[in-house]
């Protein structure tokens, strides 16, 4: 190929244009003329050109503004105004688009409305010369092809139309100067061997002319022409040589380029093409047109341009050894691609592509497949494709619309380093599995995304839809994204994120960090040390036994933990907290939450605000309700529990219990074994149970029972109830008037500071035998400085400090 200009001049077509007739109603002068253009050298096929108008010296006597408005088959490019300096000529250019080019090569016309300031042209002599300049490749050796049957012709430069092959240097573009050794002049005609002659007419046009014009060439048919030139311009010279095959075009054909920038058209039928067989130091570019039909095109390097056309094609790029990089268009139809470093297009159609280039799949349901590991680009583009390669991955991946596979498998660099590859699955449930992308994203609708490589910094998106998302060995990275998601860790300490929608996220044998997002979510991980992160909504949160943190975060959540030492927080919400085992630390957050840590291990439990119920375990819990009215029970072992703020209800369960009721009117229950009962502030029930317990009323109003076993009951300030119970107990009031209650059975009870006048002993249970202060007195008896009373075998009440002398009816109650 040569790149160089070409023109073609229009001279001498409007020449002393005086008294042309005007045009009425305009308010210019208006005079049209129609320029018959001859038909155009073929290479203004490649590419736009630039159209030179010259008018000649004094048109409009220099003083007239003048103006020319273009027009081509109807189509106006508007106003061209002619730059002048008085007497020197004026010039005017315009841009033709390379449609416009096409029109003109179809014997179209150029017509001109010429206007001036005045209306009216002056009397002068007028030369117009209209150049049309073409600047890029200039083709010199295409091949072409003829009809099957009837009279044949070809064109070189353009598409099969009829008539020689031609080109037309002019003056300062290159020129044809030798052909097969001999030098060319104007008018000269040089028979080619094989087929066809060669002449260089005067005009300077070089133009090939075969020899079958006027006899049929049949499909079976083959003619050969060949010859060399040598191309010489300013610069230099050129030599080159061309090949031509040509057999029956409408029948199945077959096309075999040998030199550089071959050009062919296949139309209709089945073709074949061969490209060059030179060696690979001499690979050229060739460009091949396969027409309708189901063609076969082998372009075998050198940076080919091959068209398939309609029909089913298969199309060969070869393998390129200078870098050269190829282009194949299958078009319309199920065709089959392959070109290593080339770029493919599948266009519309079911088509196959294999290569490592840039691959692209049109529409169609198609498939590609990257041959090595340096693929720039696979788009699978419209329709439900399959994009697969078995050598790891370097480029980037793009499924497009439709329900896409992508199969990705191997590593595309060595050792343990992994590539940069990317993956898109663009629009439609896609399913991608890759063992060396760095990146997968899913896009739109409900996509499959699995990971299985080994390695570290893998990310998986899902983007919109129901997405399901797999990691591999490796820390990496998944994100569902919009929808109701399914997320499953490797082995790897990656981290999962669920975003918006109901996602369920199950981790793997790593230590991974888990998020729900918005939404329902269940989360779970059974194997490794996790972190859960439930979010927004009602979550499901579950670890294994190993250790995990659990955070509902906002909403109504379940968080299950395993028998390993655990961080729970529910969060916001009434939540549900259920802990298996382990020495766990647990934190119900704002809300009415369920708390059951009933499994082996001593837990830290803070319940935290509201109405709360709170299970221990059987170990040694430490259990705090919070603010609200919280129920809380420590169940087997030495439990530390405090109500906190709030009306609460505390019960210590089996084992030596402390009980702290807080703030509140609370309740609380030491159960069995030896406790410890504080009401602390507010009006307090205190029950000791069975045990040896002791029981602290604190400030205000408190009733306190001992139970059973010897007890030691101190009601604090207030106005307080005392009862041992059965046992050996002792009772102390403290500050305010306290009541010392009796009943049948109770055992022996010591009053340490009965207050005359302020305390009262309630005495109940006994009947009729003993409902009156004169009957108490008949079994009193004055033991040193305490008054004791002998109520029963085995029942004795005893105030210390107490003379009998100094007691009344006013101190007892009898009920």
């Amino acid at each position: 190929m040569v790149h160089t200009s070409a023109s073609v001049e229009f001279d001498d077509i409007w020449d002393n244009a005086t008294g042309l007739p005007q045009v009425p109603g305009e308010r210019f002068g208006r005079y049209e003329i129609a320029l018959a253009m001859e038909e155009l050298p073929d290479e203004f096929l490649s590419g736009p050109a630039t159209l030179t108008l010259n008018f000649s010296d004094n048109l409009g006597q220099g003083y007239d503004e003048l103006s020319t408005e273009l027009i081509i088959e109807g189509r106006s490019f508007g106003d061209i105004v002619f730059e002048s300096l008085q007497t020197e000529n004026r010039l005017a250019t315009i841009e033709l688009p390379r449609a416009e080019i096409a029109r003109l090569l179809a014997d179209d016309t150029l017509t001109f409305a010429l206007r001036t300031r005045d209306g009216w042209l002056h009397n002068a002599p007028i030369d117009l010369t209209a150049t049309l300049t073409h600047t890029g490749v200039l083709a010199l050796d295409d091949a072409f092809s003829f009809p099957g049957t009837g009279t044949q012709s070809g064109n070189l430069l353009a598409d099969n139309g009829s008539g020689a092959d031609e080109f037309n240097p002019q003056q300062g573009r290159p020129v044809v100067t030798h052909v097969n050794g001999m030098p060319v002049g104007n008018g000269i005609t040089i028979a080619l061997p094989g087929s066809g002659t060669l002449t260089v007419e005067p005009s300077g046009r070089f133009v090939y002319r075969p020899d079958l014009l006027d006899e049929s060439l049949p499909a079976s048919q083959q003619a050969l022409a060949r010859f060399t030139y040598t191309i010489a311009n300013g610069d230099g010279s050129i030599d080159g040589e061309v090949v031509v095959r040509t057999q029956g075009l409408d029948d199945d054909d077959t096309f075999c380029g040998e030199r550089d920038g071959t050009l062919i058209y296949g139309g209709a039928g089945d073709d074949t093409f061969y490209g060059n067989s030179l060696s690979y130091r001499e690979q050229v570019a060739e460009t091949v047109y396969g027409g309708s039909g189901n063609d076969t095109l082998f372009g075998n390097g050198g940076g080919d341009h091959l068209y398939g056309g309609e029909g089913d094609d298969t199309l060969y790029a070869g393998y390129t050894y200078d870098g050269s990089n190829g282009w194949l268009f299958g078009g319309a139809g199920n065709d089959t691609l392959e070109g290593e470093d080339a770029t493919l297009y599948g266009n519309d159609g079911n088509d196959l592509l294999i290569g490592s280039g840039r691959l692209y799949g049109g529409n169609g349901d198609d498939e590609l497949q990257f041959t090595r590991t340096q693929l720039l680009l696979a788009y699978g583009g419209d329709g439900n494709d399959r994009i697969s390669g078995e050598y790891g991955l370097w480029g980037t991946v793009s499924g497009g619309a439709g329900y896409d596979v992508i199969v990705i498998m191997g590593h595309a660099v060595s050792g343990d380093d992994h590539s940069l590859g990317t993956i898109f699955g663009g629009d439609g449930a896609d399913i991608i599995r890759s063992e060396d992308a760095m990146l997968m994203r899913g896009g739109a609708d409900d996509d499959v995304i699995t990971d299985v490589s080994t390695f570290d910094g893998v990310r998986l998106l899902g983007d919109e839809g129901n997405d399901t998302l797999r990691m591999g060995a490796g820390a990496g990275f998944a994100y569902g994204g919009l929808g109701d998601d399914r997320i499953f860790g490797g082995t790897g300490n990656s981290r999962l994120f669920g975003d918006e929608g109901d996602d369920a996220i199950q981790g793997g044998a790593g230590d991974e960090q888990i998020y729900g997002g918005d939404g329902a979510d269940h989360l779970i991980d059974m194997q490794g040390t996790a972190r859960l992160y439930g979010g927004a909504g009602d979550d499901i949160l579950q670890s294994g036994n190993d250790g995990s943190s659990l955070f509902g975060g906002i909403g109504h959540d379940r968080l299950m933990s395993g028998s390993g030492d655990d961080l729970v927080e529910g969060g916001e919400g009434n939540d549900r907290i259920h802990d298996i085992g382990g020495l766990d630390q647990i934190y119900g957050g704002a809300g009415n939450d369920l708390i059951n840590a009933a499994g082996i291990g001593g837990d830290m439990i803070d319940a935290g605000d509201g109405n709360d119920r709170v299970y221990g375990g059987s170990d040694d819990d430490t259990i705090d309700g919070g603010a609200g009215d919280d129920m809380l029970f420590g169940n087997a072992g030495l439990d530390t529990v405090s109500g906190g703020e709030g009306a609460d209800m505390l019960d210590g369960g089996i084992g030596s219990d402390l009980l702290y009721g807080g703030e509140g009117d609370d309740r609380l229950d030491g159960g069995s074994d030896h406790d410890t009962l504080h009401g602390e502030a507010g009006d307090d029930l205190l029950l000791g149970e069975g045990g040896e317990d002791a029981l602290f009323g604190g400030d205000g109003a408190d009733r306190l029972h001992g139970g059973s076993d010897d007890d030691h009951l101190y009601g604090g300030a207030g106005d307080d109830l005392l009862s041992g119970g059965s046992g050996i107990d002792t009772l102390e009031g403290g500050a305010g008037a306290d009541i010392f209650a009796f009943a049948r059975l109770d055992g022996v009870a010591r009053v340490t500071d009965f207050e005359l006048g302020v305390d009262i002993v309630r005495i109940s249970g006994f009947g009729a035998a003993m409902d009156s202060y004169a009957e108490l007195t008949t079994i009193a008896t004055q033991s040193g400085d305490d008054a004791v009373f002998d109520l029963a075998t085995g029942e004795q009440l005893t105030l210390e400090n107490t003379s009998l002398g100094d007691l009344g009816a006013g101190n007892f109650v009898f009920v």
